[in-house]
């Protein structure tokens, strides 16, 4: 057997060892390198074992790096790794050739967003091709789509497919709205309309549409929809109703929610965010008096200008028993508002609960920590509220804790409240902690070096919390780093050259995740030999002078 063989063998068998181990975006990218090296016909050897493997992945992870698109137009061919894609993410040129081609057999995927002069040469190419055979989502988002782009899309036959259209920042309008809803699209399952202002007129013909009929999730965000709107989309017998519905960045108030609540279909929703639209406590109570919506799961009310009143009204109502997510975020619902949670018998099932800048004190942090609700919680944020002391002094006595996400960012904590978190033998599992803008300071560092609390984080939040040189070493030499996917630390700010050098010789940070810390030290090094050769050559102009 040759070199060059073994050395065949070495990649086919490096490739199949990636495609059967945790699937990631990282992972995706070295085995892309790994299959380039290899000829068609080595990678055709192993293609059934790598589709096998490859066949729990999520196909979002998949798709065809830019080079092999360059490749493929240029060249005007597809190598036989292009079978294992599912994603193409394309940029704005001129390339129906590419579409045209049999590697697109394969692809569920295709991400044309932002394009803005060929989009239309593409949709016409992609309908003439006899390649495109599991195309399931198309993204459309920013390409200034105009009526005459919708109607041929509508008209496609590959349409008849879709099951995911992503159509956002469009300027659609409510002309735009009307021509979507005249075309039927059969199979699909999420619709992206955000950024389009279609206004109540559109939201009223989709309402009316058959385009509606097996869409489980809608976007609607950001379209200048009032209660009106609401009004018109229900009366129409929309929402068969959405599983998904989201109504962000809107004008909806309580009239708007009590037309959703009459809805007779929404018993079906199940995900509902109506972030940044002035409901106020009228429209939290309106949600709660709902006759079907008990079987909510999520619900996202963030910056709702929402008050202790409202709050105490929805969470005593049975419409929220069936709650995972509750997110009310940037809304005045103080300790009052909290306390109206912590004393609720309605929610049973809440493992999720964001309080982000909900001016909570002190004593709110107490009463929280110290509830029956905290014992069942398994993501908390609760980022810029006062109080985040008490809250880790009270969740430390307790003896089990399901918490596996914690935000605690620009709360006022120093060193010994980390400590004390440290001290929660009742956290078993906690993989997400952010602590972002707070003066932790060297003590701090060191309770996230030592503690066993710490030893299964994924996800580490620091910047701005002032650990020094020092507490970037002790941090850096601790096992606690060894299973982190992301780091998050201010480089320039937390700490100097000794810090960023102790992550980059840390024996347990991820090699991947050390790459900033080595892009400073090139960076200091390239500073530090231009300022000598600029001493030099300021001494070198004095010499000759005095010459």
């Amino acid at each position: 057997m040759t070199v060059i063989d073994d050395t065949a063998r070495d990649l086919q068998t490096r490739a199949l060892e990636l495609a059967r181990a945790d699937s990631g975006i990282r992972q995706w990218e070295r085995l892309c390198r790994l299959l380039e090296s290899l000829s068609d016909a080595q990678i055709d050897d192993i293609a059934l074992e790598l589709e096998l493997a490859l066949g729990d992945w999520d196909d979002a992870l998949r798709v065809a790096p830019l080079r092999w698109v360059q490749d493929a137009e240029q060249n005007g061919q597809s190598r036989v790794f292009w079978r294992f894609v599912r994603v193409l993410e394309m940029p704005d040129w001129d390339a129906p050739a590419v579409l045209r081609m049999p590697l697109m057999r394969e692809v569920a995927r295709l991400d044309m967003s932002g394009w803005e002069s060929t989009w239309l040469h593409a949709l016409d190419a992609l309908a003439s091709s006899d390649d495109v055979r599991k195309l399931e989502q198309l993204d459309l988002t920013g390409c200034s789509l105009n009526s005459e782009g919708l109607s041929r899309l509508g008209h496609h036959r590959f349409s008849e497919r879709l099951g995911g259209l992503w159509l956002g920042e469009n300027d659609l309008g409510a002309s735009g709205a009307r021509l979507l809803s005249e075309h039927s699209f059969s199979k699909l399952e999420r619709l992206e309309l955000p950024f389009n202002d279609i206004g109540d007129a559109g939201l009223a013909a989709l309402g009316g549409s058959r385009c509606l009929e097996t869409v489980r999730t809608l976007n609607v965000s950001a379209n200048g929809i009032t209660d009106e709107g609401v009004r018109q989309f229900v009366r129409r017998g929309a929402a068969h109703m959405a599983h998904t519905l989201f109504f962000d960045c809107n004008e909806v108030g309580a009239a708007g929610l009590e037309s959703l609540g009459e809805s007779a279909h929404i018993g079906n929703l199940r995900f509902l965010s109506l972030v940044q639209n002035g409901l106020g406590d009228d429209g939290a109570k309106a949600l709660a008096e709902a006759p079907r919506a008990g079987k909510l799961e999520v619900l996202l009310l963030d910056d709702c200008d929402l008050g202790a009143e409202g709050l105490a009204a929805l969470v005593s109502s049975s419409n929220a028993r069936g709650l995972d997510y509750l997110s009310v975020c940037g809304n005045p619902i103080k300790d009052a508002g909290l306390e109206a949670m912590v004393h609720s018998k309605q929610l049973p099932a809440l493992r999720r609960l964001a309080l982000h800048k909900c001016k909570i004190t002190r004593e709110g942090g107490r009463l929280l920590g110290s509830s029956s609700l905290a014992l069942n919680l398994e993501e908390l944020v609760f980022s810029s509220n006062s109080g985040a002391g008490e809250l880790l002094e009270a969740l430390s006595t307790s003896k089990s804790l399901r918490l596996a996400a914690l935000s605690l960012g620009r709360t006022g904590i120093d060193g010994e409240d980390v400590a004390l978190l440290g001290r929660c033998r009742g956290i078993a599992d906690l993989r997400k902690l952010d602590l972002r803008r707070n003066k932790i300071g060297l003590k701090g560092a060191s309770a996230l070096a030592k503690s066993d609390v710490f030893k299964n984080l994924e996800i580490l939040r620091i910047p701005g919390c002032e650990i020094g040189d020092k507490g970037a070493a002790i941090l850096a030499q601790s096992p606690n780093l060894a299973n982190l996917k992301w780091l998050d630390v201010d480089i320039d700010k937390d700490f100097g050259t000794d810090g960023a050098l102790a992550f980059a010789r840390s024996a347990y940070l991820p090699e991947v995740l050390k790459k900033p810390f080595l892009r400073r030290l090139e960076s200091v090094k390239r500073t530090k030999q231009r300022s000598k050769a600029q001493t030099l050559w300021q001494k070198l102009v004095r010499v000759v002078r005095r010459g």
